[in-house]
């Protein structure tokens, strides 16, 4: 089993395989998954200035990295999630972030919670950001676990484990399309991703610019694609989902094997399925 990770965009070329069987991201041989310790020394709890995440959250969520880079970590927290949305980050436990060398094809990744206790996600260093599209999207992920507000089929996710994000190959591009669109949805201040991630796969299909594709997105999901925009969060960013997802470019997404189905034409199946 291997934890989700991000790919940054110096990795994504056409040589580039997704092995969703055991959920292994591989460029040219090397995973996120292998790139990280299985034994996390956590270090001390570090608040940055800017936070001002509720009193509930503010003991549950572990952050270890240097002072500008926790500064950083909290302040995409605050952006981009409500108060009682940070508050169901940590509900179902606490979250360790761990800022930490990972290899270089690796941003991020999402570790659910291996012990029963706290989820993890940790961040390579290199790729922290203003805008730290890899960090919010793989709390994205963990939100689609743990956030009992995401109900619909969409919003939260079809892991088939309740603490390490499990996803059946042929919901992979379901899982991925939709953690990809609302994570541009939230990002602010927004700035052209530094991450083509899988909107490569799309543009290649589509024979298109992966970064038009992006701020086709981004215009519709968020209402501006314009750099330093804000973005949406709370409510305002599931409805924008929602509402949108079908429309939306990334809508396409077809991750192996082959059989699977793309993104929406699998939202499609599972909605008729639950009639």
């Amino acid at each position: 089993m291997y934890p989700f990770g991000h790919l940054p965009r110096s990795a994504l070329n056409p040589s580039v395989q997704f092995l969703t069987g055991n959920m292994k991201v591989s460029d040219n041989g090397t995973d996120c998954g292998s790139a990280v310790s299985e034994s996390v020394t956590t270090g001390t709890i570090q608040f940055g200035p800017l936070n001002k995440i509720v009193g509930a959250v503010r003991g549950k969520i572990e952050i270890d990295g240097t002072p500008e880079q926790v500064k950083i970590l909290l302040k995409t927290i605050d952006n981009c999630f409500t108060a009682q949305e940070q508050k169901a980050l940590v509900d179902r436990g606490p979250l360790a972030i761990r800022v930490e060398e990972l290899r270089a094809s690796c941003a991020a990744v999402y570790m659910g919670r291996k012990d029963g206790v706290t989820y993890r996600i940790k961040v390579n260093p290199r790729q922290i950001s203003e805008n730290n599209e890899f960090f919010l999207h793989e709390l994205i992920h963990h939100s689609r676990m743990v956030d009992g507000d995401r109900e619909s089929i969409l919003l939260r996710t079809r892991s088939e484990d309740t603490d390490i994000l499990l996803i059946l190959p042929e919901d992979r591009s379901l899982e991925e399309a939709a953690t990809m669109l609302e994570t541009l949805a939230r990002m602010t201040p927004y700035s052209e991703p530094l991450n083509s991630s899988y909107y490569f796969f799309v543009a290649r299909k589509k024979g298109r610019m992966v970064y038009d594709l992006i701020r086709e997105d981004r215009e519709l999901i968020a209402g501006s694609a314009d750099e330093g925009s804000e973005g949406l969060k709370g409510k305002d960013a599931r409805d924008a989902v929602e509402k949108n997802f079908e429309k939306s470019n990334i809508s396409d997404l077809l991750l192996p094997p082959e059989n699977s189905k793309p993104a929406k034409e699998r939202l499609d199946e599972l909605k008729k399925e639950q009639g």
